[in-house]
């Protein structure tokens, strides 16, 4: 799915060296990276904007040495093709904040083979056996060949405008079940439009960049199927511009991106809890956490086309709206009769006391 890119021949990843006993979901924490970034200038945006980690591309080994430095600096993660450096010792990268190398993209329509993609990963660890290793692959289907190389998987999708941004969770949940236990699964979501490669020229296929809401559904989407991490495809347009060239696309990301910032400490310490209502499968997707005393419980909806009802016990007023200008979680929601919905494709998440998303049922 990753046409266009400069990036086939010099994609990475980096953070500092790890050490190779520990499970890979724990050094790594939940990401939230952007692909291509080449300008070290553009990583105080970057950060500032809620990502701490970024696929890093350069020209010669002085710019991922630059790249490296700002990362360092601003206490961000790198991920970097290896293939630039493998005639160098291991060393010379030491001090890099390399999360992971990248071994691969997209092997399945790439047609790259699982066994060589094996062979790929041993050589990398024979050179580098300190720090992670992960890939993507263009379906969750896919993982079922090569889930069993490298510490993460990645699985990109990319469905606007034309499939259902359901399919974003379907892929991730496919390729979860056919990776080993434990193994994290980090999600590569849309931020850019189909026609910037050139693919659909000429053809009735009309495209655009995905908006806010869309953005936010497969954010929250994803990690509601077990996402260990979210990554967005990417930050240059083609012909020298970036997505901070065009404000209105940069704070449709923006937005969700410090949001997830905000919740990351619950993603990655919080404690699973059961949800504060029964179980019914006609209602919302949704997931509860504690974490240092308080609950969060979020809550999407991921029908296209009908509205789903929330739960009484959401809407109490030990539960708040997080992310919202409204304090009333009603607000925020489609009344019907006495009832309160989300909107197709709506997200909500609340933050509550800690016993109310812990009671079980």
């Amino acid at each position: 799915m990753k046409r266009l890119i400069l990036l086939a021949a010099i994609l990475g990843a980096g953070c500092a060296s790890l050490p190779g006993d520990a499970p890979p979901s724990t050094l790594a924490g939940f990401p939230i990276g952007i692909y291509n970034v080449e300008d070290p200038a553009h990583l105080a945006v970057m950060k500032e904007s809620g990502f701490d980690t970024f696929f890093g591309i350069a020209r010669d080994f002085q710019g991922y040495e630059r790249l490296s430095r700002a990362a360092r600096k601003l206490g961000m993660r790198m991920i970097l093709d290896p293939r630039p450096f493998l005639d160098k010792p291991a060393s010379s990268t030491k001090g890099w904040p390399v999360l992971a190398w990248y071994l691969q993209d997209e092997p399945d329509v790439n047609r790259v083979t699982p066994e060589a993609l094996a062979e790929f990963s041993r050589k990398v660890k024979a050179w580098d056996p300190s720090r992670l290793q992960t890939f993507v692959v263009g379906q969750g289907s896919a993982a079922k060949a090569y889930g069993n190389t490298s510490d993460a998987l990645m699985v990109d999708w990319y469905p606007v405008p034309h499939k259902p941004l359901g399919s974003v969770a379907e892929q991730l949940e496919i390729a979860a079940r056919a990776v080993p236990k434990g193994k994290p699964v980090w999600m590569v979501l849309q931020a850019f439009d189909w026609s910037e490669d050139g693919s659909t020229k000429g053809s009735a296929f009309i495209t655009r960049f995905p908006t806010f809401d869309e953005i936010r559904f497969m954010s929250y989407d994803s990690i509601l199927s077990g996402a260990g991490g979210l990554f967005y495809f990417r930050l240059p347009v083609p012909g020298g511009e970036t997505l901070l060239d065009y404000p209105e696309r940069w704070q449709a990301l923006a937005r969700v991106t410090r949001e997830l910032k905000l919740l990351q400490p619950v993603l990655e310490g919080g404690r699973p809890a059961a949800l504060p209502f029964p179980p019914n499968p006609d209602g919302p997707s949704g997931r509860a956490w504690t974490h240092r005393g308080r609950s969060t419980l979020v809550l999407a909806n991921r029908k296209r086309n009908a509205f789903q009802k929330v739960p009484d016990e959401a809407l109490g007023s030990e539960w708040r709206p997080l992310f919202s200008l409204r304090r009333e979680t009603r607000e925020l929601l489609k009344m019907i009769g006495k009832a309160h919905y989300l909107r197709p494709h709506q997200v909500l998440v609340l933050e509550g006391p800690e016993q109310a998303a812990e009671r079980s049922w």
